[in-house]
């Protein structure tokens, strides 16, 4: 599992909602480069908007594993717990 989060020039989070949190079997750097990639294409997905935001802001990003090697079905519920609390 990993997050993506935003921050503005004083370190403080600064989009809404502050953390993405997401699974991938593929590794975490081509699922943020398809996320980019979707954004850039004009998703609407609230996701995909924040990073839009987050560009023309100007605004730092950081990218942290928070679990590896959970079986599927403790990935999910990490994650959607993760949400839950964190988003």
């Amino acid at each position: 599992m990993y997050v993506h989060e935003f921050f503005d020039a004083n370190g403080n989070s600064a989009v809404s909602p502050p953390r993405y949190y997401g699974i991938t079997k593929r590794g975490w750097r081509k699922r943020w480069a398809e996320h980019c990639f979707a954004a850039n294409r004009g998703s609407r997905y609230r996701f995909h908007s924040a990073i839009r935001d987050a560009t023309e802001r100007g605004l730092s990003s950081i990218h942290a594993i928070e679990a590896c090697c959970l079986g599927e079905d403790a990935a999910m519920q990490l994650e959607e717990e993760s949400v839950a609390q964190f988003s």
